[in-house]
């Protein structure tokens, strides 16, 4: 059985973001070098932020193109409370594991990235879910999936501005 060329594209998708890991990696002095100014960090990481939400926002356009059932499922009008359970979860590990996630990310630098892969997933699916069930009817699942990528995108510049002006 072949492949479809969606599945394909996601797999290509998925290269793209293992390069990106890789690429990452190899700049992570990049990311805190202290010859470099704030502002240039602040680039760097929301560029990478950006990416990452970009081609995560490619599989699910791509799976759109893929499954009939893809945000037409009834359980994609329950899917904000379920990431949200999801995302608190995850946290809650996260915080509760944080020593032995920190010696496994001291070890293994890309594991930082594959945790930054998932909660930005887990968020990017979050407000795909929001735009979901408030979104017009005749609004297109394409269309959805990009609101999805640009909302995601604001979030984070939002967030990064709060806690940045917090901190």
């Amino acid at each position: 059985m072949f492949l479809s060329r969606w599945t394909f594209f996601q797999a290509l998708t998925l290269l793209g973001l293992t390069a990106l890991l890789i690429i990452a990696d190899l700049l992570k002095y990049q990311f805190s070098n202290p010859a470099i100014s704030a502002n240039q960090q602040l680039a760097l990481t929301l560029s990478f932020l950006f990416i990452v939400i970009g081609f995560i926002s490619l599989l699910l356009y791509f799976q759109t193109k893929k499954s009939v059932l893809f945000l037409t499922h009834p359980l994609w009008d329950k899917m904000n409370v379920i990431v949200i359970i999801i995302l608190v979860l995850s946290m809650i590990v996260f915080v509760i594991a944080a020593n032995p996630v920190m010696a496994l990310v001291e070890r293994f630098r890309f594991m930082l990235y594959i945790f930054i892969y998932y909660f930005v997933y887990l968020v990017n699916l979050l407000v795909l879910s929001f735009v979901h069930k408030y979104a017009k009817p005749t609004t297109t699942k394409a269309q959805k999936v990009a609101t999805a990528f640009w909302s995601t995108c604001f979030l984070v510049v939002f967030i990064q501005f709060v806690l940045g002006a917090m901190i």
